[in-house]
């Protein structure tokens, strides 16, 4: 599945997004290829939406899209700025 560049997992039972055991964590292997992600309608994406969307632009550099919406270059700067510490951690793991 390395070559997968959209994935809908939307409305499934997926609850968090960070932590050890996550979604991103996962999908972080996908990340040179994917470029569409629907995860809305999951707990992971509707407890602290705000928050939830700059973690997962942060840690999925080419994602294009999320939840059917067009990551600009300002929602990416943002995450990056606001997570910039924690993908230096987990990029030295």
């Amino acid at each position: 599945m390395v070559n997968l560049n959209v994935l809908s997992l939307g409305n499934n039972l997926i609850q968090s997004y960070k932590g050890d055991d996550n979604v991103v964590f996962y999908l972080r292997n996908l990340q040179n290829n994917l470029q569409v992600l629907t995860l809305m309608g999951n707990k992971c994406a509707t407890e602290n939406p705000s928050n939830y969307k700059l973690y997962v632009v942060a840690f999925l550099k080419n994602l294009k899209y999320l939840d059917y919406e067009l990551i600009d270059q300002g929602l990416r700067e943002k995450a990056n700025e606001k997570h910039e510490e924690e993908i230096k951690d987990e990029d030295a793991k």
